[in-house]
């Protein structure tokens, strides 16, 4: 059997001033921190989303093992 996980992470926070993905958490990125505790699942293939903040979660997020699917619309609902 072949297991996906899958982490949707392509929607924007205007109201916050910083993207949620990289909003602090235990001392990494709140994304970060997610992809980690993905990881330790043991899927065969790992999957993230990524919207209009792309560019900055890629410089500031470990996306190893990860492959990314970008989603440049995700705000627009599309």
């Amino acid at each position: 059997m072949f297991v996906t996980g899958m982490v949707l992470a392509a929607e924007s926070s205007p109201h916050l001033g910083v993207p949620w993905q990289l909003l602090e958490y235990h001392g990494e990125t709140l994304l970060g921190s997610t992809l980690d505790t993905a990881r330790d699942c043991g899927f065969d293939q790992l999957i993230v989303t990524l919207g209009s903040a792309s560019a900055q979660v890629r410089d500031r997020v470990d996306l190893d093992g990860v492959r990314v699917v970008d989603s440049p619309h995700a705000d627009t609902g599309s």
